[in-house]
């Protein structure tokens, strides 16, 4: 192996077998280590840039979808709007008490679950959420009562 080893070392140099246009991209530890020491004196200035920028993002929030959902109850299957774990996302799900399929599928709102709706659709916004969908396409019919509720985007439409 040591025999095999030296004729490697003497044969062959790192990168020969690369286009010229990526032996242009490539990067030795020397340069990485050269650089590093070049930067080693913009370091003090760089903490504080890291500092603030860290603070800067402690203020950020992720962007959290809010979910409108018909009132029942049914194990969803991952991949379902009505999974969590269907999201790589934060996701806030508010049931609507007494919006029914058949209801949605109606197009008509009573009143007392127009108010409902209403409340839901507040409620997410209370916590922060950057846009609301819905469960059921056929909430699709509620979109224009939403728009005028919501100061968020509104996208009821399955």
């Amino acid at each position: 192996q040591k025999e095999f080893d030296e004729e490697q070392k003497k044969s062959y140099t790192f990168g020969e077998n690369l286009t010229a246009m990526d032996q242009s991209d490539l990067k030795s530890q020397s340069d990485a280590a050269a650089k590093a020491k070049a930067k080693g004196k913009a370091k003090a200035k760089s903490k504080a840039a890291l500092k603030k920028l860290k603070k800067n993002m402690a203020k950020a929030k992720a962007p959290v979808l809010g979910v409108l959902r018909l009132d029942y109850n049914y194990p969803p299957a991952a991949g379902d709007i009505d999974c969590p774990g269907s999201y790589d996302y934060d996701v806030l799900f508010r049931v609507v008490p007494g919006l029914t399929f058949e209801m949605a599928q109606s197009g008509r709102l009573s009143y007392t679950v127009q108010q409902q709706f209403i409340a839901a659709i507040k409620w997410l916004e209370s916590k922060g959420v950057c846009g609301i969908t819905g469960d059921c396409g056929f909430m699709m019919a509620f979109q224009p009562i939403a728009r005028d509720i919501a100061s968020v985007p509104v996208f009821l439409s399955s």
